[in-house]
Order: structure tokens, then C-alpha cells, then sequence
């Protein structure tokens, strides 16, 4: 059930779990960026990894780190059906719990037959009987569709649809370092983002630093009241040395993000529409969507949320503990054996009650 209203002063140490699995997280899209950007422009009988290549490395590595509890479940013909890859809940049943439900596309040569080798999401036009499967993904959170069909209006509410996007290529494929330009166009929301956290993320230091600069340094706050193209005579050009999106900090793009909101409105009002950097531009690192679905959960006026987590969830988030890992195994086996088709690849939880320190 959705709930609302004031709650109580959630637990520190749930604040500090989040961190620990956006820190892991961020190590891992770097790790990815790295691995793609080794075979992005390797020639035929090379390794070109899928989506599902990727996605089962990153799950490994999750494993191997102890960070998140996960289960894949069985591939029948689930995408169709909700549109996405992957299910991410948040949360803790003192907090409550939200999800992110997650479609992942991989950048590949936009025209492999060409000399153009700047990146593409080239199955963003992907259509599920008709249906462009980005409507599938966004209609399937505002109908509250549960992976195994039923519907339940309370997920209509916590069920926030995303993208994670595969990314990784070498300096020659941007000569004039347009993706680094893209990126750093983006400094006020990486400066949002960034500030969530109390950690300092490498990746975006460097916008939160400027942000702070910006409302606080007298010659800049004097020339943003000017309007532009006015000829005031003030000097745009600050004194003070500040820090600036380089290249070394792409590889924390490795696995980004954008809503899936954001994806159709940029299909839909760009041309080409698969090309990468539009979309790449407004990205951010996978492990913002922690922070994302956590502000609701930490907001004292009480954001939307579900008090239990779904069945099928919940046997996942047990998979942490030994003396129940059997039961819930058994438990998750039934949603995908038969003729029974499970509508999600692969379900995640972050149970921020949970003791991860040992395992980092």
C-alpha cells in the first residue's frame, strides 16, 4: 500500500548504505567505460559485447562486491511485456520503498558502414507490436504493471521508468572532444547531484565547486544579473582559477542514466534520432538513480512510497540472508517455470537496513 505524510527522522546509517552502493556502483560504470572503450572500434571477429553481456558482467560484479541483492530470472518473453530489462528497488520496509524500472541500450557505430563512427543508440527505435518500446516502458509504470501482468494501482506511484545506457569509445571518435563538451554543459544538474552526497563523488567535485563559486563570488554573482547581449561593461571572464569537466571523469559515464521521459522527448524532437550525444548530454552516472528514488523516501513532508515490498521482491531482498537463501530461491523459481512468463530480466533491491560494510 502507498503511503504518505510525515514520517520519522529516517536512520543515518541508512543514508550511509546508499553511499557505500553509489560508491561501489560509480567504480563499476568506470570499469565499464573501460572495457567498451577497448572493443568499441575492434573490426569483424572482435568481441562486440551486447546488452546482455554487459548487463550480466555488471551483475557479477554486484555480486562479487556484496553491494545489492539480485535475481535473473528466466527469459521467456518478458521485455514485451513491460517494457524493460531490469527492476531497482529502494528503500527499507522503516522507510518505505520505491523502484526504478530500467530499459539499457548499448552505443554502437552510427553507420558501421561508413567512416562515421560516432556513437548511436540505434535500438531506441525499438517497436513492440507497433508500440515504440520506450511508450511500452513509460506506460507500464503509470499503469502500476506488475511483471507478472497484474496490475496494482500503489505501483503506478513508486515505479519510476529509466534508461541505462553502455557507453565507452576512444578520444578519436570525438576528435574536437564533443562529449566532453556535451558533459560539461551539464554542470548545473551534475552540481544537483553531486551535492546529494556527502562523499564528494569524483565525478562531480568539479560542478559543486563551481556551483558553490557561483553564488557566492561577488564578480559572478554581479555579471549573472546582467542580461545577455547587454552592453554593460562587465567582464565575463572570472579571476578565480576553477575546476572543469576534462575527459579523465567520462569513464563515470560508463553506465549513465537519463528518465525515460527525457530519452522520448529527445527522440521525438531530434534528428537523427539515435545519435548518441543528445541523450548522452543530459546523462548522468548510474548511481544517481539511488539518490533519485531516496529523496522522497528522506523528504519530512513524506514522498510516495509502498510500506511492503512486492512478493517477488521481497525473495530477492532474502537472498541475503543464509538461513533463508533456499526458501526465497524456491520462492522466485515459481514466477518463471511453466508457461509462466515474468514480465523483467533481472530484479535488484537496496535494503538500506542492511550491514554491507563487511563485504566492501
Amino acid at each position: 500500500m502507498a503511503k504518505r505524510g510525515a514520517k520519522p527522522v529516517i536512520d543515518p546509517s541508512h543514508y550511509a548504505a546508499l553511499l557505500r552502493a553509489a560508491g561501489s556502483l560509480d567504480q563499476l560504470s568506470h570499469s565499464a567505460w573501460d572495457i567498451s572503450k577497448g572493443s568499441y572500434l575492434s573490426g569483424k571477429g572482435r568481441v562486440r559485447r551486447s546488452e546482455t553481456t554487459i548487463t550480466d558482467t555488471f551483475l557479477e560484479s554486484l555480486d562479487a562486491i556484496g553491494v545489492i541483492e539480485y535475481y535473473k530470472f528466466d527469459a521467456h518473453d518478458e521485455e514485451p511485456r513491460l517494457g524493460a530489462d531490469w527492476e531497482w528497488w529502494i528503500g527499507s520496509d522503516a522507510d518505505g520503498w520505491r523502484c526504478a524500472r530500467i530499459q539499457a541500450k548499448r552505443a554502437k557505430h552510427y553507420a558501421p558502414a561508413t567512416s562515421d563512427v560516432t556513437p548511436a543508440y540505434s535500438e531506441l527505435k525499438h517497436k513492440v507490436n507497433g508500440q515504440l518500446q520506450i511508450d511500452v516502458l513509460i506506460s507500464s509504470c503509470d499503469k502500476g504493471l506488475k511483471p507478472d501482468g497484474t496490475t496494482d494501482r500503489h505501483l503506478s506511484e513508486v515505479i519510476k521508468p529509466y534508461y541505462a545506457f553502455y557507453n565507452g569509445w576512444p578520444a578519436s571518435v570525438y576528435p574536437h572532444t564533443d562529449d566532453v563538451t556535451a558533459l560539461s554543459a551539464n554542470e548545473s544538474s551534475i552540481a544537483a547531484h553531486a551535492s546529494q552526497r556527502t562523499d564528494r563523488p569524483e565525478w562531480g567535485d568539479w560542478a559543486h565547486i563551481r556551483r558553490l563559486h557561483h553564488h557566492s563570488c561577488p564578480h559572478c554573482i554581479w555579471y549573472c544579473c546582467c542580461w545577455p547581449g547587454d552592453d554593460c561593461g562587465h567582464d565575463s571572464r572570472c579571476p578565480v582559477p576553477l575546476p572543469e569537466f576534462t575527459s579523465a571523469l567520462l569513464p563515470y559515464w560508463g553506465i549513465s542514466t537519463l528518465p525515460a521521459r527525457n530519452v522520448r522527448t529527445t527522440y521525438l524532437g531530434t534528428t537523427p534520432r539515435l545519435k548518441a550525444l543528445p541523450y548522452f548530454a543530459q546523462s548522468l552516472p548510474i548511481s544517481t538513480i539511488l539518490f533519485d528514488l531516496w529523496a522522497p523516501l528522506d523528504d519530512p513532508a513524506g514522498g510516495n512510497s509502498i510500506e511492503r515490498l512486492p512478493d517477488y521482491a521481497d525473495a530477492v531482498r532474502g537472498l541475503g540472508e543464509p538461513d533463508t537463501r533456499d526458501d526465497n530461491l524456491g520462492r522466485l523459481a515459481e514466477f518463471s517455470t511453466g508457461d509462466q512468463r515474468f514480465g523483467v530480466h533481472v530484479v535488484m533491491v537496496t535494503d538500506n537496513t542492511r550491514d554491507q560494510q563487511e563485504n566492501l
